[in-house]
């Protein structure tokens, strides 16, 4: 095999490869659902260290946990695919943050602390 060969063999390989490089496509919810993800972890684990280390006290923080719902409601409801689950999610999230609150009642669960 001659060096000419040899250049046209590998020009085609790298254009197949690129070809297929294109057909490749992301999504666009991924980074952004992973940074929420992300930022949800961080916060938990900033505040579960201050708390440790006597700086503030997140026993009255922990009441917000459905608002963890929320959030990936929302970053879910920006993905075009994933609009219903979001919308389920953040329904979940707001009737639990009431239910925290004594606003609303849960079926079967008492409303009196």
């Amino acid at each position: 095999m001659n060096s000419e060969e040899f250049r046209r063999d590998l020009e085609d390989k790298i254009k197949r490869e690129a070809a297929q490089f294109k057909g490749m496509r992301m999504r666009r919810g991924d980074f952004r659902g992973s940074f929420a993800w992300g930022g949800v972890i961080l916060f938990v684990g900033v505040v579960l260290l201050l708390d440790h280390l006597g700086v503030i006290s997140a026993e009255g923080l922990w009441r917000f946990w459905p608002m963890i719902l929320v959030v990936a409601g929302i970053v879910n409801i920006l993905d075009e695919c994933r609009r219903i689950w979001g919308v389920c999610l953040l329904l979940a999230g707001i009737l639990l943050e009431l239910g925290q609150f004594d606003s609303f009642t849960l079926p079967g669960r008492c409303s009196g602390r």
